[in-house]
């Protein structure tokens, strides 16, 4: 992407910050997602370093998350990108209110890290790190945007965001955000199906880019994961073998079969397991046509992969639990 580009819409994105959508959220999922990404971008000489050691719910728009998450690593790597032992260490614990420093709230906090054996920024740059348009970044390197961009979103969620750094050695940003405290049962249900798996899926989209980045996500979780660019070419792929498929994740709008024809298709080989489709336009007529076809849930476009991961979990569990309930595989 040209600079001025980038410059142009880092600036349209800093002024248009609109109240942030909020629904529980399991960050870790969001981390998860962020550093599937992060690996087609960060150079292989970088340690990548994980230390996840929370499934706290969050109250929480999932997109500035996510967008967090990525300014903050990709900072990380443009700190290290001189080194030949460049290490980056993202990280999720819970932190009591003692053990946050002035906190003046009684609920405990996620604390989300990121921290690199960079350069190191110095305490006077410290003092203005999160001011619109202030960068350290050589020209055409970066527009100051993306730390202010940041501290907005951190501010907007109840949260705080601090620096630490010692030159040439390291740098590490903490942010806090409030955890979900006492939650319901459907944000446990939420929790439980927000995990991963060991079941085989097949996934179908005509956009390879999106085939890839799926199925790079999908495996960190566990599962095992075929991609199809193309609907007729996945229902053959099912025909020849349905039983070697637990689930199936299809786009709806493709080239010659739409997801909901290839699923009532699918459908008529009697398949045992749920089919997740993917829609930007989730519509009541659609919904009572999907189901009708055989769908167990639905993923608004554009994707979000912890949303892919949390459906698509609840539905194999439920597809599960139906099959014991009845004696029998489930049928369409």
């Amino acid at each position: 992407m040209p600079a001025g580009q980038h410059l142009v819409e880092q600036i349209l994105m800093f002024s248009r910050q609109s109240k942030p959508e909020k629904k529980p959220v399991q960050i870790k999922l969001v981390v998860k997602e962020a550093l599937a990404l992060l690996q087609a971008l960060i150079p292989d000489s970088v340690e990548m370093r994980e230390n996840l050691c929370s499934n706290a719910l969050v109250s929480a728009d999932s997109n500035q998350i996510h967008q967090v998450v990525m300014n903050l690593c990709t900072d990380a790597s443009y700190a290290v990108a001189d080194k030949a032992d460049g290490i980056i260490e993202i990280g999720l614990l819970e932190k009591s209110p003692q053990n946050l420093p002035e906190s003046d709230t009684t609920g405990h906090f996620l604390e989300l890290y990121v921290k690199d054996n960079g350069h190191g920024i110095p305490s006077k740059t410290i003092e203005r790190i999160f001011e619109p348009f202030f960068t350290t970044k050589g020209k055409g390197e970066g527009s100051g945007l993306g730390l202010a961009l940041v501290h907005g979103i951190i501010r907007s969620h109840g949260g705080r965001i601090e620096v630490e750094s010692q030159p040439e050695q390291s740098t590490v940003f903490r942010i806090y955000l409030p955890i979900m405290e006492e939650p319901s049962t459907n944000l446990e249900d939420s929790r439980k199906s927000a995990s991963g798996g060991n079941e085989r899926i097949l996934f179908v989209d005509d956009e390879p880019s999106i085939t890839n980045m799926v199925k790079l996500i999908l495996e960190r979780f566990g599962y095992s994961v075929v991609c199809c660019n193309s609907s007729t070419e996945a229902l053959s792929i099912f025909k020849s073998q349905p039983e070697q498929f637990d689930g199936i994740v299809t786009d709806m709008i493709m080239p010659g079969m739409t997801g909901l024809e290839m699923a009532r298709e699918i459908c008529k080989i009697r398949l045992k397991t749920p089919i997740i489709l993917c829609s930007g336009c989730i519509e009541d007529f659609l919904l009572h046509e999907a189901r009708s076809a055989g769908i167990r849930g639905f993923v608004r476009k554009p994707l979000l992969m912890h949303e892919i991961v949390t459906v698509l979990r609840k539905a194999l569990d439920d597809a599960s639990e139906f099959a014991e309930a009845s004696g029998s595989p489930e049928k369409c």
